[in-house]
């Protein structure tokens, strides 16, 4: 199944709630597939195809989720990469995955604008000699309904697993595992419609946010995008948008609990805090759990090892 389907078939049962809200906009579920559709099939008039591969350097924004489901859509492969590269970096980043498109957000364009690739540039911003208008794109594009079966073993994501100091490394993910998993982030971590996921500044967008991205898709939940962290940042978007669940690194958490031993916070409405499988000693977690007032603080490799959170 096409990833993106899960996107139809809620703008179809949830048109008028949320699927992605940030500090720039939102867009209902039905405004989304529309969006993704438009997106889409001014890809493919531009020679995007199935299996090709359209790499994204953009950090949280409505755009990127247009741009990961218009992707996905026409069958095409996903590649985020860390939005803190350099511009050799995402030059080497091309020349190791071999793109057809890169789609760049206006807010980190100048490290690219001079990128030297033959390859279709899209930037949101207006376009230019070399780089053609993500809004011109979808503004003149067609809406109409794209139908592209995919295979469960077709390539979905690439995603760079190493800095460009030494050779890159990547990982291909098929539509089974990313699928899979995320389903069984939903079943487990009780992510349901009228949920509320927050991401926050995830520079490399790795697995672990793609499939909460995904999760959050699929049970037809409000996705919460904010583009930077700041412990500030974090308490002000919980309580303002009564967030349910939270996936981080340890350090937003550590730099969050040290900001909550002096600050009053109503973070009573997130169910699950959930962080990266790293390194955490007992004393961290501790403190984190006392000062975000929760026994519900889980590592991501929780769910295929038990249920005891």
């Amino acid at each position: 199944m096409n990833s993106s389907e899960f996107l139809t078939k809620n703008a179809q049962q949830y048109p008028d709630v949320f699927a992605v809200k940030t500090e720039y906009g939102h867009l209902t579920y039905a405004e989304l597939n529309e969006q993704v559709n438009l997106l889409g099939n001014g890809l493919l008039t531009r020679g995007i195809k199935r299996a090709d591969k359209v790499m994204l350097f953009m950090p949280n924004t409505i755009e990127f989720v247009i741009s990961y489901f218009a992707i996905q859509r026409i069958g095409a492969i996903v590649v985020p990469v860390n939005i803190n590269s350099n511009l050799s970096e995402v030059e080497e980043f091309i020349k190791h995955s071999n793109p057809h498109a890169i789609i760049v957000h206006q807010l980190n364009f100048n490290t690219v604008r001079n990128l030297n690739s033959d390859i279709l540039k899209i930037k949101t911003s207006k376009a230019n000699l070399y780089w053609e208008s993500f809004l011109e794109i979808t503004f003149t594009a067609s809406a109409n309904k794209i139908d592209c079966l995919v295979n469960e073993d077709d390539q979905a994501n690439l995603l760079f697993t190493s800095s460009t100091k030494d050779i890159p490394r990547s990982a291909l993910f098929n539509y089974r595992s990313v699928l899979t998993i995320a389903h069984m982030i939903c079943a487990e971590m009780k992510i349901k419609q009228n949920s509320r996921v927050l991401l926050m500044n995830h520079p490399n967008h790795s697995t672990s946010f793609q499939l909460f991205l995904m999760a959050s898709i699929i049970s037809g939940s409000t996705l919460v995008f904010r583009t930077r962290f700041t412990p500030e940042l974090l308490i002000e978007a919980v309580e303002s948008e009564q967030i349910t669940h939270f996936f981080g690194r340890i350090e937003v958490y550590l730099l969050t609990a040290i900001k909550l031993q002096n600050k009053q916070a109503n973070l009573s409405s997130v169910e699950f805090w959930i962080y990266d499988d790293e390194p955490i000693k007992s004393e961290e977690k501790e403190f984190i759990k006392k000062q975000f007032e929760t026994d519900r603080f889980v590592s991501i490799n929780q769910l295929t090892e038990d249920d005891d959170y």
